[in-house]
């Protein structure tokens, strides 16, 4: 078999002769010599179809090919911008009548999807031609500079007899963080949004809506993306804190505001859908038995499915993790939606992670008499499980109970050692206190009937 690269293709034609010419005297002649392409077959694609890259390539099965026919096939896939480069063989098929080809590619791993924005077509014509004229990408596109050009130039070209004067540019946006795309969008500017509306809302009044979309709406460049994700971050919670699951925004437009104001006004039609109630609501817990979690949670089956009432259930589960150590518990909540009967299963995971130990206390802002009073008070030992909620109880203790005269205001910090699974605590007084007016409701010798150190109670002293 002859391998060629663009560096060494015409080095490696006489190879390819003795090869033709032992195993198909018809083919020995010359490499130059067009035969029917009987066969491709594609290496190393893992992005891209066999038939998507046969396709780009311009390769006809039953076409005369020779080798020129086969350096442009190489050259309109490295054109494309999807490979870092493109090598490959032909010999004669094994019916002895034709070509057996077969290429080898490395493709770009840097790759990101796209969209269109003010642009005067709908998504699916534009899609359908970039699918016509670049058949590899259908989802989506590698950062190659010289790509995102020339598909923004066939755009421009498609949508000039529609009556678009504009350029059409490319640019790689951070849509969500860690999440880029490319936008393919007009060279001048967006107007700025200067106006919100809604329409179709009967559940929550349009003062509600507007208010709440108009605080991050208002002055951002516009684009109907923008517009929809801000619905999902700032309107769908009002309407999930309701029941209303299946709320959704079929339309959003945009108009010059009216008057002389710069800039456009949004208008989204709402469907609110139906209300829906809790289903069954499980905790998937290890840590911590499910039943205590579920009495914590307190969600009830039959409840409006009030999805702000979850996340503070959510919460709630957190801080009980964080008060037997577990200072990276995570909780996520699947659903699962029932239409005919208006209902939501929910399932909360809690994962409670590594078990982090109270490490080393500090105290700042004391003096040397009332640091070590202060410190013996403190019941959380060295090495038991840290309880998250102790510091700030602690401190509103001796607040509460006066401890302390001209004591102004105190804090705390609090520092997590990931690799010892220790958490150092920094508590700090401020504004005092003077010994000579200091007074205790308790010594710091009084023996406590309280809960254990690190059991998640009161200070000592309770």
């Amino acid at each position: 078999m002859l391998l060629l690269t663009i560096a060494a293709a015409l080095a490696a034609a006489p190879a390819y002769a003795q090869t033709a010419a032992a195993r198909a005297p018809a083919h020995a002649a010359s490499p130059n010599r067009a035969f029917p392409l009987e066969s491709v077959a594609i290496r190393g694609n893992r992005f891209y179809t066999e038939r998507q890259i046969v396709a780009a390539a311009g390769l006809k099965i039953g076409a005369p090919v020779a080798k020129a026919q086969f350096d442009a096939a190489r050259d309109r896939l490295l054109a494309t911008g999807a490979f870092q480069s493109v090598a490959y063989e032909f010999a004669p098929a094994s019916n002895g009548r034709g070509y057996a080809a077969t290429f080898e590619v490395v493709e770009v791993e840097q790759r990101y999807p796209f969209r269109f924005e003010r642009l005067p077509a709908s998504d699916a014509d534009l899609r359908a031609l970039l699918k016509q004229r670049e058949p590899l990408f259908d989802a989506q596109l590698p950062a190659a500079e010289q790509t995102l050009a020339r598909i923004a130039s066939e755009l421009q070209d498609y949508l000039a007899p529609r009556g678009f004067q504009d350029k059409v540019i490319a640019k790689i946006v951070a849509d969500k963080p860690g999440e880029l795309a490319v936008v393919f969008r007009p060279a001048t500017p967006a107007p700025a949004v200067a106006e919100v509306r809604f329409t179709g809302n009967k559940i929550l009044p349009a003062a509600v809506l507007n208010n709440a979309l108009r605080e991050v709406a208002v002055g951002i460049p516009y684009s109907e993306s923008a517009i929809r994700e801000l619905l999902d971050s700032s309107i769908r919670p009002l309407y999930e804190a309701r029941g209303h699951l299946r709320a959704s925004f079929p339309a959003v437009s945009a108009e010059k505001a009216r008057g002389d104001v710069e800039g456009v006004a949004v208008t989204v039609r709402v469907e609110e859908g139906p209300s829906f109630s809790l289903g069954k609501v499980r905790i998937d817990s290890t840590a911590i038995a499910a039943d205590e979690l579920a009495s914590i949670a307190r969600l009830k089956t039959g409840d409006v499915a009030n999805f702000d009432a979850v996340k503070a259930a959510m919460e709630r589960i957190r801080s009980r993790f964080h008060r037997d150590g577990y200072m990276r518990a995570e909780t996520r909540v699947d659903r699962s939606v029932n239409d005919e009967t208006k209902t939501v299963d929910l399932v909360i995971h809690a994962v409670p992670g590594p078990q982090f130990r109270m490490g080393k206390l500090e105290i700042q802002g004391l003096d040397i008499e009332s640091e070590p009073a202060v410190r013996k008070l403190w019941s959380m030992k060295e090495g038991k499980p840290y309880n998250g909620d102790y510091p700030r109880m602690f401190l509103d203790r001796i607040q509460q109970d006066g401890y302390f005269d001209n004591l102004r205001s105190t804090r705390f910090e609090q520092h997590i050692n990931e690799d010892a699974r220790t958490v150092d605590v920094t508590l700090y007084f401020q504004g005092g206190p003077d010994p000579n007016q200091r007074r205790r409701k308790r010594g710091p010798n009084t023996e406590s009937s309280g809960p254990a150190p690190g059991s998640g109670g009161w200070p000592p002293w309770d």
